[in-house]
């Protein structure tokens, strides 16, 4: 038996409509996320040139994002009503 590391798998890339669609959000939300930090693989160069995504690293930021937000203090429910 081998004590060996399996080497990570390739990164899965997408464009951003089967981005958007794999994360059952709007293309236009996808955008915003990009502009708060969501990571791209390859942004669009130009027209026809779309970006691609790496989805686990997409995946990984969003649940990270989502946590950071649930937690800011200004998006809790204040307890004094």
């Amino acid at each position: 038996m081998s004590d060996a590391v399996p080497a990570e798998a390739p990164a899965a890339l997408v464009n951003r409509v089967q981005m958007a669609a794999i994360l059952g959000v709007a293309k236009t939300t996808l955008d915003e996320w990009v502009k708060r930090g969501c990571p791209v693989h390859r942004p669009a160069r130009a027209k026809g040139s779309p970006a691609r995504f790496d989805v686990a690293r997409v995946v990984r930021w969003r649940l990270q994002d989502a946590m950071r937000r649930a937690w800011e203090p200004h998006s809790r429910p204040s307890p004094l009503g």
